[in-house]
């Protein structure tokens, strides 16, 4: 089995950098692969695909990890 040591659970990231607390402008991230720099965004929502924002993506490509595109921003909808 492979290890995902390469995940990051809700860490806060801001101006492209990982921080450690809670900073005004900061955003959180629910999980991060560092390996395929890919942010996956847990949403719990009735009507799932409207739960993530243009807003919340452009938030977290402005202060998430360098190089994030939207395509790189996946929302989940748990069942």
């Amino acid at each position: 089995m492979k290890s995902r040591t390469n995940l990051e659970v809700e860490k806060n990231w801001k101006d492209n950098v990982r921080i450690n607390g809670n900073e005004k402008g900061s955003t959180r991230l629910d999980v991060y692969d560092k390996d395929t720099n890919t942010v996956y965004d847990y949403k719990f929502v009735k009507n799932p695909g409207k739960g993530l924002s243009k807003r919340q993506v452009e938030k977290i490509k402005k202060e998430g990890p360098l190089g994030l595109s939207n395509e790189d921003i996946i929302e989940i909808n748990p069942n």
